[in-house]
């Protein structure tokens, strides 16, 4: 996970858990079987939009540009 703090000016990064690897793999690969099968994009969209919280996605929300 990534997150920046614009008052220390600073990137923290750690490193990914295995448990957060996994999710992240049985995520695609639900999705990637539904590819396969030919599912409806309906049914698709709403898996993927399920998957997509349970694995906390997006990944970065605190990464924000600065201008200069």
């Amino acid at each position: 996970m990534v997150e920046y703090n614009p008052r220390e000016g600073e990137i923290k990064v750690d490193d990914t858990t295995e448990e957060e690897i996994w999710k992240l793999k049985k995520a695609l690969d639900v999705l990637f079987s539904m590819l396969q099968r030919g599912n409806n994009l309906a049914d698709i969209q709403r898996v993927a939009n399920r998957l997509a919280s349970q694995v906390q996605y997006p990944f970065t929300p605190h990464i924000v540009e600065e201008e200069e």
